[in-house]
């Protein structure tokens, strides 16, 4: 099969489900987790980051509700063959009302007349498809609320995705994020009040919002976020990659090993399935920590790639969502530090109930935006977390990078350089100013010891042949910096001088510590070991004393 015909199976562009059946592409069948989802009749949430396949959740739930499982307009039933075909049982069709609150203009979101305006052109658009009027000279909400009133029994299915959207694109606009909030609870709170008019609600968005949203409803709802039995309902699993994505998997593996597709051995597949794994696997959703699926984006953008290159597809097109960009500069000090543990705990009332987004901690934004993930099951007292996978710690790496280094010309420009060809101290030192002349202060002043490490250690990470260490730990004590390339180590003892006068009592205080706790000495060291005791000045803005032990 040509690459042209492998990507053609291959559906980025939509989430539509009846499109990706029509048009013979491959759908990853979910629709036994489907069926568990609205088999009763309970009103259900799901909060998952981005490009993860909520939207095309919501899509087959549209499908599903509007016609069932039967083949209907002269065409076969677009579940036939899935797993829901035999499973369903409800011989019904309903009044669906899905709604995406991401097709909002965001231009609209800054005002409230304009708000109001587009949400009713968006209720308005899908209940007419069904059969209700409209009045727009009320708000959505309350045309919600009449067209419910005057609704049967279990007749209607609302469908609502990416809730939140609205709430993060004016989350820096305290009036209108009220506003929306507000209107939000309204359409919420009619739900609520006509619960019987409705078969089933189904909501999707990435963040929580307790205080601005359909959490108001109490027992209404009930998150499935965390449930395993939802815990791979969207994501791919090792085993799905293999059923559905065989031919590109068989591809990929070519192109990379450059073996005839014919010849790839089972154990070549396996072990070229563990490099995707260590790539773009590694979210657990479920509070038991027990299932793992990769990101969708991630892998059906690797197997659109005619190289299969092993990129970093997250950052570039999709993990990116705008309520963390805006509010970067709120988590960069946890993130950095984050950046060099293997997991960090948060207590379950700081997890499960932020009242509001001020209230949010910053490693519960990270994880709800698809930054980090639960690292081993729940216990009595929280959760702790982790970056899921080696795409997703290079994209915070990157996040972070390109915001305290807003000169990008020049901070090209220094990379080039290349750190690991300079022998001389002096050439070193100089290459470390150079880096700390290109922060943005007003974004990371620099304030302290810790800064000065964690801005070369964030501008050296992402250096391929440098293994870039942040407090690194021996027996004797723990190195600022350690720099590893394949011919020397860099150990670094930083201090901090917030007066001129302290800077050679500083500096002999790094040579000593240095000298006592045997900085770089391991056994794992490769080719010369160069340690360094350097002082930052506060009132030069750069390293002004270093010395060579």
């Amino acid at each position: 099969m040509r690459f042209s015909d492998l990507r053609a199976k291959i559906s980025i562009s939509s989430s539509s489900f009846a499109s990706i059946i029509a048009s013979n592409q491959i759908y990853v069948d979910k629709t036994s987790y489907i069926y568990d989802l609205c088999v009763d009749n309970n009103f259900k949430f799901l909060s998952r980051p981005r490009r993860f396949g909520k939207s095309t959740i919501v899509a087959t739930l549209e499908e599903l509700f509007s016609h069932g499982v039967k083949p209907y307009d002269g065409h076969d039933s677009y579940f036939k063959g899935l797993d829901i075909e035999n499973l369903w049982k409800d011989p019904k069709t309903y009044k669906v009302i899905h709604l995406d609150f991401s097709l909002l203009n965001q231009n609209n979101l800054k005002d409230q007349k304009l708000f109001d305006e587009e949400f009713n052109q968006l209720l308005a658009k899908k209940a007419t498809l069904v059969g209700f009027s409209y009045d727009f000279s009320l708000k959505a909400s309350e045309n919600l609320k009449n067209i419910l009133q005057i609704a049967s029994i279990n007749e209607i299915v609302i469908l609502i995705d990416e809730y939140d959207f609205p709430l993060s694109s004016s989350i820096d606009n305290k009036e209108m994020f009220d506003y929306i909030a507000n209107e939000l609870k309204a359409i919420y709170g009619a739900i609520k009040s006509f619960a019987g008019k409705l078969r089933f609600v189904f909501v999707t968005g990435i963040t929580r919002y307790k205080d601005a949203a359909f959490f108001t409803l109490g027992n209404t709802i009930k998150d499935i976020s965390q449930e395993p039995e939802f815990a791979q309902i969207v994501g791919l699993t090792r085993d799905e990659i293999k059923k559905y994505y065989k031919e590109h998997l068989l591809y990929s593996i070519s192109e990379n090993y450059g073996i005839p597709k014919s010849k790839i051995k089972a154990s070549i597949r396996e072990e070229f399935l563990d490099k995707l794994e260590e790539y773009y696997d590694g979210y657990s959703f479920d509070y038991d920590c027990s299932q793992k699926v990769f990101s969708t984006w991630s892998i059906l953008e690797f197997f659109s790639n005619p190289k299969a290159k092993f990129s970093n597809y997250w950052y570039s097109s999709a993990g990116t969502p705008t309520i963390l960009v805006k509010n970067i500069n709120d988590i960069k000090y946890d993130a950095i530090n984050l950046l060099e543990k293997k997991e960090i705990f948060v207590n379950e009332d700081d997890f499960d109930n932020p009242t509001s987004f001020e209230d949010m901690k910053a490693p519960v934004l990270l994880y709800q935006t698809g930054y980090l993930t639960f690292a081993e099951p729940k216990n009595e007292d929280g959760y702790f977390l982790k970056f899921p996978n080696r795409e997703v710690r290079s994209s915070i790496q990157k996040l972070i990078y390109r915001q305290v280094f807003k000169d990008h010309e020049k901070s090209f420009e220094i990379k080039n350089s290349k750190l690991d060809v300079l022998l001389a101290p002096s050439d070193i030192v100089d290459y470390f100013n150079k880096i700390l002349n290109l922060v943005d202060y007003e974004y990371y002043p620099i304030t302290s010891e810790a800064a000065v490490v964690n801005c070369i250690y964030i501008f050296l990470k992402g250096e391929d042949k440098l293994n870039v260490i942040i407090n690194n730990h021996s027996a004797k004590g723990r190195c600022d910096l350690q720099i590893d390339s394949k011919t020397r180590r860099l150990a670094l003892e930083f201090k901090f001088a917030n007066k001129e006068s302290d800077e050679d009592s500083l500096l002999e205080q790094a040579k000593q510590q240095i000298i006592e706790k045997r900085y770089g000495q391991s056994a794992d060291a490769k080719g010369e070991i160069m340690s360094i005791a350097l002082v930052f000045s506060k009132e030069k803005r750069q390293i002004t004393k270093f010395a060579q032990i």
